[in-house]
């Protein structure tokens, strides 16, 4: 099974995150290659397979729920290195900095929202900048960006009855074909289905 970072990462970085989750998206803290017989994780593994088969309501959340058992077993049991303490405080300082950054890209995304404007907040040079936005997220400024737009998008599609151009155009995107390229890519469906599945209920 695996699980994209998406399910994890909030719009700001909080200390579990900073010291956890993203550690071991980069290979900070690495897991044992083969586990056998541990019956903890086995539960968790039918948990998460039921709740995706049943999808009832808030089935994401309990996928989550389960995602975050399994880790700490994983932590407490299986993990070989960890980041320490230099580390974790580095992590969070620099979470602190970058958190004016996703802020300002929350109320902004609809916007032309440039590398420049954004380094500009922290007083970081651009390459800098891009630098530490890749190591404490895992993605690129465009590439977060872009997620935000998305999810921005996704309410707008079940929510409101603007039509698929609309939408495009108030979330900050000018072309409605690279709209529908990049929702697809986060979302694994394109907007008019969004639409379909709206329209029918």
């Amino acid at each position: 099974m695996i699980v994209g970072n998406s399910l994890f990462l909030n719009r700001r970085i909080d200390n579990c995150e900073a010291k956890y989750i993203q550690p071991i998206y980069e290979n900070y803290i690495l897991f044992e290659n083969i586990i056998k017989d541990d019956t903890g994780i086995g539960r968790i593994m039918e948990g998460i397979a039921s709740e995706y088969d049943n999808k009832e309501t808030g089935y994401e959340l309990a996928v989550k729920s389960y995602v975050y058992g399994l880790l700490t077993i994983l932590l407490r049991k299986y993990s070989k290195r960890s980041i320490n303490q230099k580390e974790y405080v580095s992590r969070m300082e620099n979470a602190r900095r970058l958190n004016s950054v996703f802020d300002y890209i929350d109320g902004n995304y609809s916007d032309n929202i440039t590398i420049d404007e954004l380094s500009g907040l922290i007083n970081l040079s651009r390459y800098r900048f891009c630098h530490l936005f890749k190591e404490l997220t895992g993605k690129t400024p465009v590439e977060y960006i872009n997620m935000v737009r998305v999810e921005k998008a996704s309410e707008l599609l079940e929510r409101s009855g603007m039509n698929v151009s609309e939408i495009s155009s108030a979330c900050g995107f000018n072309d409605p074909g690279y709209f529908g390229k990049v929702f697809r890519k986060y979302k694994s469906c394109s907007p008019s289905d969004i639409l379909k599945v709206r329209c029918q209920g």
